[in-house]
């Protein structure tokens, strides 16, 4: 599956609003839109090198001024998936 290039963005929590990542070895970065720190996980940053990162706020702005008719399309990669799932897998076990 290809994503289209001209509006591809990292979407990802803001530190302000979980405090700690919910994937361990996640690093900050900063919001393209407001300048926000914002959660990465490895995997995205190693999948998606130099993409723009946006909080999930200023996704949700941006997705309102969309044209009429005109949708965003989410993706998560497979590292990416593995990496939450591994991530509630080790939660459970120490529950």
């Amino acid at each position: 599956m290809s994503i289209p290039d001209e509006s591809i963005y990292i979407v990802s929590m803001r530190v302000r609003d979980w405090p700690k990542p919910s994937v361990p070895g996640s690093a900050t970065n900063t919001c393209g839109a407001c300048g926000d720190e914002v959660w990465v996980s490895p995997a995205t940053a190693k999948s998606l090198p130099g993409v723009p990162v946006l909080c999930v706020p200023c996704f949700q702005s941006q997705v309102k001024t969309l044209p009429a008719g005109e949708k965003a399309e989410i993706y998560i990669t497979a590292k990416s998936l593995r990496e939450v799932a591994q991530t509630l897998i080790n939660r459970r076990r120490r529950n």
